[in-house]
């Protein structure tokens, strides 16, 4: 009797499953053939605050970011504040984000400029926002920093400010 209860569940089971449409419509799907790397790339220029963290003075002071496209969802940044004597690069992974773009760097890369990681967004209405934390020398001695950058796309020359 068991016998016979099983293959009716089992020849139940095998009609629902045949009774499925093995037929899978047509979606229209759309990829952006424009990557985000190429259109987020260019100069950006705004203001940076320097915090050292043994005391948590803040000054500010102003510079910017360059982005270059490196290949599909990949860019270079350039962190550059005369005042700062900041002239740091880092390669980060970057996508599309809320309307706008995330980028990110999680592995501190001993080979890099930077030597940090990082995470950066630039907004719908294009402002460019990034932090990190590095240790730099200042008055001959080794201090550690935390910097925060928010600034705007220019329509300056992106050369002038990379050296």
């Amino acid at each position: 009797m068991k016998k016979i209860l099983s293959l009716i569940a089992w020849f139940g089971l095998t009609a629902c499953f045949m009774a499925c449409d093995n037929d899978v419509e047509s979606y229209d799907v759309r990829i952006n053939p424009i990557t985000p790397d190429s259109t987020a790339a260019g100069l950006y220029e705004g203001t940076w605050e320097r915090m050292l963290l043994t005391d948590s003075s803040v000054v500010e002071g102003e510079g910017s970011v360059v982005i270059e496209s490196d290949t599909a969802y990949l860019i270079t940044l350039h962190f550059v504040s005369e005042e700062f004597n900041l002239k740091k690069s880092a390669v980060a992974n970057i996508t599309y984000a809320n309307g706008g773009y995330r980028y990110f760097n999680h592995v501190v890369d001993p080979n890099s400029e930077l030597k940090a990681a990082f995470v950066g967004q630039i907004s719908k209405e294009g402002v460019n926002t990034t932090s990190f934390t590095i240790t730099q020398m200042e008055n001959r001695r080794v201090k550690k920093f935390k910097y925060t950058f928010v600034g705007r796309k220019s329509e300056g020359k992106i050369g002038d400010v990379q050296e």
